[in-house]
């Protein structure tokens, strides 16, 4: 049998070929990449959505018992009046207590320093009587 001969490709058509075949895997790998790179990014916000619905769900759920009370609990109502509005019942007084604002004393300068010629003479006329 006689073997073949595999021709070689010159040097600038073996660059070409490889430099399409490298362009090809390039292109190949940044099309996988990009929608990789969408993905994570619609992750990020679905997780962030989902947290805005848990939340909004806690607030309505926070809401419908606060209605149970209003609609059903006549006490809730009073003690709402009394501390958001300040109402009071017809038969009571209402008292309303001021605080005095405290009063700070301010300390005293000391007296200035006499000079050291001031301070021998008062000793001075101390000793003479004068």
């Amino acid at each position: 049998m006689a073997k073949k001969k595999r021709k070689k490709l010159s040097g600038l058509a073996g660059r070409t070929v490889f430099a399409l075949v490298g362009l090809f895997i390039l292109l190949t790998i940044l099309w996988s990449v990009s929608p990789l790179a969408a993905r994570l990014k619609q992750g990020r916000e679905l997780a962030s959505l989902e947290k805005q619905y848990s939340d909004a769900e806690n607030e309505n759920r926070d809401l419908r018992n606060e209605i149970k009370k209003l609609r059903g609990d006549q006490g809730y109502i009073e003690k709402l009046a009394r501390t958001n509005l300040g109402m009071i019942k017809s038969d009571e007084e209402a008292y309303v207590l001021i605080e005095q604002p405290e009063v700070v004393k301010e300390p005293k300068e000391p007296a200035p320093d006499p000079g050291l010629w001031e301070s021998f003479k008062q000793t001075i006329s101390g000793f003479t009587g004068g």
